[in-house]
């Protein structure tokens, strides 16, 4: 039986490429979105509605490029205050039919079946695996204990996660 053991500590930086990675599909669809309208209202000649479009843009980029930071303050606070000011760390344990998510900090743990991951996403330093109730569980790429990399991958692609 295969077995992949993650484990990384929570820090600001961490959460805010977490929160990058779920919110850059929003972000990019909002941007295509807002210069396709400005586009056909310079084509119908509405440079008031153009030059609105425009102002709205920037406020949405600047809004969607400080909203991960802000996200990753308040959630390491939280987890700061739940953990009573210790660090946390978290260990994920995956195998062929589950995944536990153990904060070593605290004791608690939570499981999750393999067949409830939806998709993987892969950041600049993580992986996330997003369940169909939308939940994201966290790995650092360097925080493999237990297996590699590719023992991940292949676990994946045996529960039909990922192809090739």
């Amino acid at each position: 039986m295969k077995k992949v053991v993650n484990e990384y500590q929570y820090n600001k930086e961490l959460l805010k490429e977490f929160f990058w990675l779920y919110y850059k599909p929003v972000v990019i669809l909002l941007f295509v979105l807002t210069i396709l309208i400005i586009l056909l209202s310079i084509l119908f000649y509405d440079f008031n509605f153009a030059f609105l479009c425009i102002s709205i843009m920037v406020c949405c980029l600047i809004l969607s490029l400080l909203m991960p930071s802000r996200l990753a303050k308040l959630q390491y606070r939280r987890l700061m205050e739940q953990s009573n000011g210790k660090d946390v760390v978290n260990r994920v344990s995956i195998s062929e039919d589950k995944i536990v998510i153990e904060n070593t900090s605290t004791g608690n743990k939570v499981e999750y079946l393999i067949s409830n991951i939806k998709k993987v996403k892969e950041g600049k330093n993580i992986f996330c695996l997003y369940t169909k109730a939308r939940v994201g569980i966290l790995l650092f790429k360097d925080g493999f204990i237990s297996g590699t990399k590719d023992d991940f991958y292949s676990l994946l692609r045996s529960a039909n996660i990922i192809k090739k």
